[in-house]
């Protein structure tokens, strides 16, 4: 996605970097052995100088069942990573976005399929595209991230109104007619970011924080501000030239940029609490749940992501075992190796997130990294182990 952009630093010495004591209660629902293997391939990883730092949480029938940090935080202090360290999870935003349109429809002030015009009247062709498209990327609207509104606002930032015309100035701004196509833009997320601010009456930060995290009692995630003072918050690398043991501190991003789409900073605990509650049925109404778990459709009735080709000659290569499927409200849906899997992930500089529910076997694999491209392969293995 996403969201990532090349890193410019001084390279940090991974010695040391071994596994942190577990560092919060397990409920034991794994057995020794399962656990066991988890421990080692997440130690392995951190040993191998391709991860920083990382955050492991297992959860079956909505209980923690694993959970531990590994490496480091911060590689300057060596400050061990535990399951209540925050991180930068990107992309896995766009979910909380789209559970925060939800409660706004479920208190009548707003609906699903509203045009976007009826928010943001002067957005070109808002007419034509619904909430809907926006939350299932299939508006057409380009993607920010993949041109140069990205590297004019990166560093210096913007306000949501900056942001949102800079998103309304892309030329071409519509890569295919809305409805009638997907692709993966989080212009869609930063509009309904500004949806939210125009119905609710608040800064989309403060309805997230007043709707879900207070809520849910997720203390530690909110919308990211480097300027913030954060106990806990972990630094991001990358690694020059791909090279193990070679870090970099990451290339600052400032956070009003990914804004909707991608700003939120979290913990594992946060995100397990998030995950149980969100699939638990305790934040939005059945029908709610319901609409947001259900498959994204095209206007001609066929599923987003699977029913043709996509825009602009840009090809999707899955690698084996690996089947797209349709995405909706912030949630991606797919299969690895017949695993039906729920799920996202989000990459911002310097971090790495993935969270997915596999959906027929009532469990969910969290990981969180502080080193770009890390979460993905330690998924993997992860996935492999507790494979039925």
């Amino acid at each position: 996605m996403r969201l990532v952009r090349v890193a410019n630093a001084i390279g940090v010495a991974s010695a040391g970097l071994t596994a942190s004591a577990p560092v919060s209660a397990t409920a034991r629902g794994l057995a020794p052995g399962i656990e066991t293997k988890i421990d080692a391939a997440a130690t392995q990883d951190v040993a191998s100088g391709r991860v920083a730092g990382a955050a492991v949480v297992v959860l079956r029938g909505g209980a923690v069942v694993f959970a531990k940090g590994y490496g480091r935080a911060n590689l300057e202090l060596a400050a061990p990573v535990t399951t209540k360290t925050v991180f930068r999870i990107g992309s896995l935003t766009k979910q909380f976005t789209a559970a925060g349109v939800l409660l706004l429809a479920e208190q009548g002030k707003l609906k699903i399929d509203d045009k976007l015009a009826l928010y943001l009247p002067d957005f070109p062709r808002a007419n034509e595209v619904t909430l809907r498209d926006l939350l299932d990327h299939t508006s057409g609207i380009h993607n920010f991230t993949e041109g140069p509104v990205i590297d004019k606002i990166s560093a210096s930032g913007a306000t949501v109104q900056e942001l949102i015309a800079d998103i309304a100035g892309q030329s071409p701004l519509y890569d295919f007619e809305p409805g009638n196509g997907w692709w993966y833009s989080n212009s869609n997320y930063a509009l309904l970011g500004a949806v939210i601010e125009k119905a609710s009456g608040e800064t989309w930060a403060a309805f997230m924080k007043a709707e879900i995290f207070d809520k849910l009692r997720m203390a530690d995630t909110a919308a990211d501000d480097a300027r913030d003072v954060v106990p806990g918050r972990a630094s991001g690398y990358s690694l020059i030239g791909g090279a193990p043991g070679k870090f970099r501190n990451a290339e600052f991003t400032d956070m009003s940029v990914p804004y909707a789409a991608g700003a939120l900073r979290s913990t594992s605990e946060d995100l397990a609490r998030w995950n149980a509650a969100l699939f638990g049925g305790k934040l939005l109404k059945p029908k709610s749940l319901k609409e947001m778990l259900a498959p994204g459709l095209l206007r001609n009735g066929a599923e987003d992501q699977t029913a043709i080709a996509w825009p602009g000659g840009k090809a999707f290569a899955p690698p084996a075992g690996y089947l797209p499927g349709p995405y909706a409200f912030g949630l991606d849906h797919h299969s690895e190796d017949g695993r039906r899997i729920i799920g996202h992930d989000g990459s911002i500089a310097g971090f790495d997130a993935l969270m997915e529910t596999y959906a027929d076997e009532g469990l969910t694999i969290i990981i969180l990294t502080n080193t770009s491209g890390a979460a993905h392969p330690l998924q993997a293995k992860v996935a492999k182990i507790l494979a039925p």
